[in-house]
């Protein structure tokens, strides 16, 4: 009985414990309630004070993309296929054709540049030019940097070689050394074409030489480019206009320079070796040409107020060193961008 009398007595303190514990945390609670009350009534929190949308500056961006599409959406271009890009983000601003197949030409050779800057480990590794890197260049009226057999260049060397006079002496030593053959380095290049989500591209070489089976869309090359533009060595080759190889005393200059030598064409906008045009200035890019792809270009443009954009055209009519028809389109479009945004 004595035990049943302790329990009851300790039983009862528990609960009176209990009750005082509920009391006591209700009344906190109350407190606290009041007490964010008063705070919200006299302190309110500025963080939610103010304009919540979108920074000025986005909507500007947004505001001027678009003014941009409006004015050149019925632009006038001999280029068949097209595409014009604002780097700032990547946003398409003008599109023509841009699914349609086409064959790249010399284009080519971006792709043949990404794939060695991923396989390169060191750029100033030297390489010899070997005889069969020169085979069958002459007969198919490839497009050369000059490389002769005996030749000891760097891989920077040849990458500059590659892009600025548009090399396929270039294009077959890297493959040749880097791969050990043309088929294993194209392979990579579908590859890596698959990986970009090119999936109506298919190359068969390096240097962008005709072939059926060899073609692409605007669409994948605007792709290609995206993430070629990404690295800074590609960057810094694709707008260097002028270099020369140390070793061989051998100058290099920019196909796009070529096109400021005809009468005509100096009395165009684009001054020749700045190519400068009203309101700003192409930067740099890569040309190509075949009968069957006919003038092609890739540019990226540097406007006056330093937004960057790119260019990508396909097949201008004319001779190349003549009309200069795909350079007039890339020449127009940015002036015309310009007049919107400067």
């Amino acid at each position: 009985i004595h035990g049943m009398e302790e329990y009851m007595k300790t039983n009862k303190l528990n609960e009176t414990y209990k009750h005082r514990l509920y009391l006591i945390l209700v009344a906190l609670l109350l407190i606290g309630d009041i007490g964010f009350y008063i705070m919200g009534k006299f302190f309110p929190n500025t963080l939610n004070k103010g304009d919540t949308t979108l920074p000025q500056k986005e909507t500007s961006i947004l505001t001027q993309q678009q003014s941009i599409k409006d004015h050149v959406k019925d632009i006038s271009i001999n280029s068949k296929y097209a595409i014009l890009i604002d780097l700032e983000d990547n946003t398409p601003l003008y599109e023509k054709n841009i699914t349609k197949k086409i064959y790249p030409a010399s284009l080519t050779k971006v792709m043949s540049a990404v794939v060695a800057l991923d396989h390169i480990s060191d750029l100033t590794a030297k390489v010899t030019v070997e005889e069969k890197d020169l085979e069958g260049l002459v007969e198919a009226n490839a497009s050369v940097a000059g490389l002769e057999a005996g030749d000891n260049v760097t891989y920077e060397d040849l990458l500059y070689a590659l892009v600025l006079p548009s090399g396929a002496d270039a294009a077959n030593v890297i493959a040749n050394h880097l791969f050990g053959s043309m088929d294993a380095f194209v392979a990579e290049m579908n590859v890596k074409a698959k990986a970009y989500g090119m999936t109506q591209t298919h190359f068969v070489n390096a240097t962008g030489l005709h072939d059926d089976q060899h073609y692409t869309t605007i669409q994948d090359l605007e792709r290609m480019m995206k993430h070629a533009w990404k690295n800074t060595a590609f960057q810094q080759i694709l707008t260097t206009t002028k270099y020369e190889i140390p070793s061989l005393h051998l100058k290099l200059k920019s196909t796009l320079l070529l096109y400021g030598t005809s009468s005509d064409f100096l009395e165009s906008t684009l001054q020749p070796e700045t190519l400068s045009f009203r309101g700003g200035e192409i930067i740099g890019g890569k040309s190509g040409y075949t009968l069957e792809a006919e003038c092609c270009l890739v540019s990226v443009a540097k406007l006056d107020n330093d937004h960057l954009y790119m260019f990508i055209s396909a097949k201008a009519s004319g001779e190349p060193m003549e009309d200069h028809n795909h350079v007039n389109d890339a020449i127009h479009i940015y002036e015309e961008v310009a007049k919107i945004t400067n």
